[in-house]
């Protein structure tokens, strides 16, 4: 009575294994499945604009500085300033003010990417130079937000149908404070801007 107990026992087991789809047998297969992914942790960075001021007059004084803002929103330089004579700055020709622009692309929608200033030369000719300060920021055409070289900060990128985001840089550029004279010329300065996740 025991032993018949036992096979019903074992026959109601095969039964519920077979009913929840548990394998019993020696005819299971194994199909082996491969994983992949890429990685792309590089942006397309295209320059729209480099930062340019324009033609000035420029008079530098060892007592006294000048400045001129180019605008982070507008691309248009603004009103020259002095902390006092004989410094001045005015503009002759405002053709070619611009601020940076740089348009990133094929970056992933919602990420964060850091951003930094670095490697600040100011525009300088023949040893002579210019001071750049006063750094702003628009990210997509959001207002100017002030900026440290040096310091990063972060953006959310935006696809835009495809057509990416848009960072635009201003700064001010003021006159020695040394009292070096300005010669005639074309007065070059860079830096960079890093982009990374």
């Amino acid at each position: 009575m025991k032993r018949l107990k036992n096979v019903r026992y074992a026959i109601a087991i095969i039964a519920a294994c077979a009913a929840v789809g548990v394998t019993t047998d020696a005819k299971a297969q194994t199909q082996n499945m491969t994983v992949d992914v890429v990685v792309t942790n590089t942006m397309t960075l295209t320059t729209d604009n480099e930062m340019n001021f324009g033609e000035l007059i420029a008079i530098s004084d060892a007592a006294q500085t000048a400045s001129i803002p180019v605008s982070a929103t507008t691309g248009t330089l603004g009103a020259p300033t002095t902390t006092g004579a004989p410094a001045y700055i005015a503009v002759i020709d405002n053709a070619n003010q611009s601020e940076t622009q740089i348009t990133v692309t094929d970056a992933a929608p919602g990420a964060t990417i850091n951003i930094d200033i670095q490697n600040v030369v100011p525009p300088v000719s023949g040893g002579v130079s210019f001071q750049l300060g006063t750094w702003l920021s628009s990210w997509n055409g959001a207002a100017a937000v002030a900026r440290t070289p040096g310091t990063p900060w972060t953006q959310v990128y935006l696809d835009n149908a495809g057509a990416g985001s848009v960072l635009d840089l201003g700064a001010t550029l003021t006159t020695n404070a040394a009292g070096t004279p300005y010669a005639n010329g074309t007065y070059a300065g860079t830096f960079d801007v890093v982009f990374s996740y």
